[in-house]
């Protein structure tokens, strides 16, 4: 029973800290887009605590798990949706992430999909349209000049110049596209060994050399690094979602060719998929190979202390 304390503790230690992390990046998301982030952020939040807690007693009769982590599955949601998007999109993506990706598993410790990432993709796939429909920040209007990634998409060069792109001033989701904030938040989290900076940074470094050898800028290879790095939800997932400690893998092995497979399936499907974004869904499918990489190494260790041994 201690060890299983110790262990609750420790989660809800690294939870707390991505917590801080998230609050960092809030009051430009409310500068950019209204104090009615504040509203959207709270109702994801109670949404998800909602849903966890009755969640919990429909499927185990009791409630098992009592940390906060539907706090920061509800505040990846909020950030991750568009700011003008429809309050029942919250409703689907909070129920999707609690009720199918967390709570059938086991709840939290045994899920095998990120939560936040399963509701945003089911959202994202059932109203591409509405999903996607991102407003202008300060103006908080319908953009007219498009996002990055669907110019992009296009092969053109995008209209937002490079340094409002990296403080976060073009069309997107309300708390992803501010990239010098998040490395603020990315500094904070190594700094509390809150997560494994490896995988962000293979997965980020992968991404940035397709996108230098197979630029979809024409004769600008930098620029389409940058602005495929500096764009859509990318760099919000490499920190905050792709090194979830539960859904990615224990093995440093493992987690290397975790980071170097996402980052390959999210440049596949921004290429060439339907939807201009694609990271929601390479995370998804690098979940599901999760447990055979780490089975793998796990027992590659083994065979060769056994080698060393003998």
């Amino acid at each position: 029973m201690a060890y299983i304390h110790n262990k609750n503790q420790n989660q809800n230690e690294n939870i707390s800290d991505l917590l801080i992390a998230l609050l960092f990046i809030l009051p430009l998301a409310v500068i950019y887009y209204g104090f009615n982030v504040i509203f959207r952020c709270g109702f994801a939040v109670l949404l998800c605590c909602f849903f966890d807690f009755y969640g919990q007693k429909l499927f185990f009769g009791e409630i098992r798990d009592k940390n906060i982590s539907p706090i920061a599955t509800g505040l990846i949601i909020a950030f991750l949706l568009p700011s003008g998007t429809g309050f029942w999109f919250y409703v689907l993506a909070c129920f999707i992430a609690i009720f199918v990706a967390k709570l059938p598993f086991g709840g939290y410790g045994n899920n095998i999909f990120n939560p936040a990432a399963a509701g945003l993709s089911f959202v994202a796939i059932s109203f591409k349209a509405s999903f996607f429909n991102y407003a202008l920040p300060l103006k908080n209007e319908a953009s007219a000049v498009g996002t990055i990634l669907s110019s992009l998409k296009d092969g053109a060069e995008p209209v937002i110049e490079k340094f409002h792109a990296f403080i976060g001033n073009q069309p997107g989701a309300i708390g992803c596209t501010q990239i010098l904030m998040i490395c603020v938040c990315l500094a904070f989290l190594i700094y509390k060994k809150a997560i494994v900076p490896k995988i962000t940074f293979s997965f980020l470094g992968t991404c940035a050399l397709i996108s230098l050898l197979v630029p979809r800028i024409p004769e600008q290879r930098l620029n389409s690094v940058f602005y495929e790095l500096c764009s859509g939800m990318l760099f919000f997932a490499a920190v905050f979602m792709l090194t979830d400690p539960v859904t990615a893998p224990k093995f440093t092995q493992s987690q290397i060719i975790y980071s170097i497979f996402a980052g390959i399936l999210t440049m596949v499907f921004r290429y060439k998929g339907d939807l201009e974004e694609g990271v929601l869904f390479a995370m998804l499918l690098a979940n599901a190979a999760v447990n055979i990489l780490d089975g793998f190494f796990k027992r590659y260790l083994k065979i060769k202390k056994r080698t060393a041994e003998n």
